[in-house]
This record gives structure tokens, C-alpha cells and sequence, in this order.
């Protein structure tokens, strides 16, 4: 018996993909093209309406045995039966229960499989050179936009000990980046009484470790209040120097509209200590168009932008999410969105660009771990070097350009 998967959105859905093939070929199935697949499985994402509006298209073309996971099954369900109704549906939380989600599917379908489960009890085989733990899924915040939310509602992390032990077990396999995922890494371990400061700590103290561990999302909101992680990362050399703490928004007044537990300043705040080291690479994230946003606060986030200095920005317009706060909140101006997205995006490609200048000329390790147009890897940084070499190997590098999104490389030889 042979499937085919295929997954959209976030690392966090990557990983639980991940997750059921090992399942499902653990019981005998066959990974395969989509064409010799017997039952096909679609793990949605329904965090963007343009990403949504492909997986509806995609649904609709599909005429054989179907699983629906992810968020959109988890929650808008009934949206994945108007367009697969014979689909089987399967939770976010439900993992464990692939195999007889497909078995369910080869009957016939229509069945549903939202039983929660233990992840972290789900042993998973790490490939080289990249691989990811997802340490905890759900959060504690309440953000008034986030689709994610209502699929993945409740915070669940797996034990310290065990995401020690799985790091190791990667090392041993010869992993070289490790990526820890979460829907927010800030929130790790509160339901448990422990916190990603405890984490980071241990991590630390493993010693001798050949990989380097790229921390995921941290909103602002838990960072402020462990500000001692910036440290763990910045002086110890399995992590990259590397932080993904998103604003938003630079007008208190959307924030506030937005649920968000933090202040401009207080980002600010954040912002100052992580530069201490000038080359630290901070990932951004910002919304334009949320409902009720005026130039004002357009203009708000464009000069808290420019303060930042982001190395890299994710600029979304805002899209109605079913279900969530925000969907009831008053009608936005969709053309106004769309031209500040565009403002929004081409300053922060500027802000990109002059970044990753500040590297030409220097010289860095730099991993390579896998084939884009050329071979491309890591320095500690996590800027994305191309450079000439075999996949798996660490090479001395003279920055010789920069782009956008990434740096060009040349070997030094010894």
C-alpha cells in the first residue's frame, strides 16, 4: 500500500508530517509520487486566506482516497468536507492515529480522528543534515488574528528530558542543524512548570555537540520576561546567533487590538539587548492592513521598522481568519493593505540587503547542508551562505557579495 503526503505552512506542520510517514511506514506502507499513491494526505495550513484559497483548489482536484490534517481540519472541518467530502479528517493533536486515518480513507472515508495524543511518546529517526524537534505546540497568548490558535488551542510540551535525549540522539546521527519548533518556543514548558530559559540551560551544558540548534518563534511577550535566553544563545556555540521575534505592528493601539501582551518599547527593549552584538540576525515579523489601522499607525510601523533593523522581515497583509476575533472586527481597506505591503516589503528588502553587506569581506565557518541553485549552508549567524563543497562538510568562507536573502561565499583554501 502506498501514499503520497504533502504538506503547507509552518515548521510545526512540517514536523508532524514528518511525524506520520514514520508511522505509517512503521506499519508497512509505501512513501510515493501522488500518481502510484493508493490515498493521498493533505496537511493544511488556514494561517493565510491566500494559502487556504490553494488548498481548497487542491482538495477540489482530488479524486482518491483523501486524509485532511492540520489546521483547517482541526479548525474549519466542515470547509475540508464542502470541497473532499468523503475526506477523513484528522487533528492536529491526533497524530498517533494516522495509520488508521488512512485506513479509514481506504474504506471509504468520512471518518474523523480529533482524539489527543502524547507526541513526545512518537519516536522519530533524524536525517542529516537538517532535522527538527517540535518541542510543545499550542501557546498561552490570545492573539485576536491567529487561525492557529484555534487549531492548536492548548499548550502541550514534551518533558525536558526528553528533548535532551533527542537532541543527543540527532548529534549521534550526524545532524548538523537541529531546528527546535514551536507554535511559540517562548511559551516551552509553562503548563509543566518549566520555561525555554531551564531548556536552553541544559542544552548548554551538553557539551560537545558537532551540530548547531536554530531556536524557533519567541514572542516578545514571554522573551521580556526571560531576557536571560539572549545570553544562553549569544555565548554559547551550539546556538546560532539567531532570533525570530516578531512585532507586528509599531502603533501601541494595534498592538492592543491585536491581543498582543507587549509595548513598542518594550520590543524595543528587546531589540537593544540582542544587538549588543551588531551581527546578531533578528527575524521580524508585521501585519499591514489589521482592521482599524489608519496611515498613522502605517506609518508608526514603517519608522519602528527602520529602528529595528531586522536581517530579515515577513510582511503579511492582514486576511479575515473564520472564527477568529479579528474576523469581527471592522472591514479593513483591502487596497490600502495591498499598497503597504508593498511600501512595507520593498523597505524591508532594502533593510535585507544592507544587513547582509555588513558581511562582504569578512570570513566565516560556514556548514553547507543542502543543494538550492548551488550548494548553500549556515554560518553562526544563520546567514545562508552559497559556497562551493560537499554537503555535510564545515569550509572556511571570504564573503564576497550579498543579496537579499543570502551571501556568496568563496572557499579559502588552506
Amino acid at each position: 500500500m502506498k501514499f503520497y503526503i504533502e504538506t503547507y505552512g509552518c515548521t510545526l506542520n512540517q514536523h508532524d508530517s514528518a511525524l506520520m510517514k514514520e508511522l505509517l511506514i512503521k506499519k508497512g506502507l509505501v512513501e510515493s509520487s501522488e500518481d502510484d499513491a493508493d490515498v493521498i494526505i493533505i496537511n493544511t495550513c488556514g494561517v493565510k486566506d491566500a494559502t487556504e484559497k490553494r488548498i481548497i483548489e487542491r482538495l477540489k482536484g482530488i479524486k482518491k482516497p483523501v486524509v485532511v490534517g492540520g489546521c483547517i481540519a482541526a479548525a474549519d472541518g466542515q470547509l475540508a468536507r464542502r470541497f473532499a467530502p468523503h475526506a477523513t479528517l484528522i487533528g492536529t493533536y491526533s497524530t498517533k492515529y494516522i495509520c488508521s486515518a488512512v485506513e479509514d480513507a481506504l474504506r471509504g472515508g468520512c471518518g474523523e480522528f480529533f482524539n489527543a495524543c502524547d507526541k513526545g511518546g512518537l519516536e522519530y529517526t533524524f536525517t542529516p543534515p537538517i532535522a527538527g524537534i517540535a518541542v510543545s505546540e499550542g501557546c498561552t497568548s490570545a492573539c485576536t488574528y491567529c487561525f492557529a490558535k484555534l487549531a492548536r488551542p492548548k499548550l502541550r510540551s514534551m518533558r525536558l528530558g526528553e528533548v535532551i535525549r533527542r537532541i543527543k540522539a540527532a548529534n549521534e546521527a550526524g545532524v548538523k542543524e537541529l531546528r527546535l519548533t514551536s507554535q511559540d518556543m517562548g511559551a516551552y514548558g509553562l503548563e509543566r512548570g518549566a520555561s525555554l530559559k531551564g531548556l536552553l540551560s541544559q542544552i548548554a551544558d551538553i557539551g560537545d555537540l558537532g551540530l548547531k540548534i536554530r531556536i524557533g518563534m519567541i514572542n516578545p511577550k514571554h522573551l521580556k520576561e526571560q531576557m536571560e535566553i539572549i545570553d544562553i544563545i549569544m555565548e554559547n556555540e551550539c546556538f546560532y546567533k539567531f532570533f525570530h521575534v516578531p512585532l507586528q505592528s509599531g502603533s501601541d493601539r494595534i498592538l492592543k487590538l491585536m491581543g498582543r501582551e507587549n509595548t513598542v518599547d518594550e520590543y524595543f527593549g528587546i531589540i537593544k539587548e540582542i544587538r549588543k552584538d551588531r551581527l546578531a540576525n533578528i527575524m521580524n515579523d508585521i501585519i499591514v492592513g489589521f482592521p482599524g489601522e489608519n496611515e498613522e499607525d502605517f506609518e508608526l510601523s514603517v519608522e519602528a521598522v527602520k529602528r529595528v533593523q531586522a536581517d530579515t522581515t515577513n510582511v503579511s497583509k492582514f486576511s479575515v481568519r473564520p472564527g477568529t476575533e479579528a474576523a469581527r472586527m471592522q472591514l479593513w481597506d483591502k487596497n490600502a493593505a495591498k499598497k503597504r505591503s508593498i511600501i512595507m516589503s520593498k523597505l524591508c528588502d532594502s533593510i535585507s540587503l544592507q544587513r547582509n553587506s555588513l558581511w562582504v569581506g569578512r570570513t566565516c565557518g560556514v556548514t553547507l547542508l543542502e543543494k538550492v541553485k548551488s550548494t548553500v549552508g549556515r554560518n553562526e549567524y544563520y546567514k545562508q551562505v552559497a559556497a562551493d563543497g560537499r554537503i555535510g562538510e564545515t569550509v572556511m568562507c571570504r564573503i564576497v557579495s550579498a543579496g537579499v536573502a543570502y551571501l556568496k561565499g568563496e572557499i579559502i583554501k588552506d
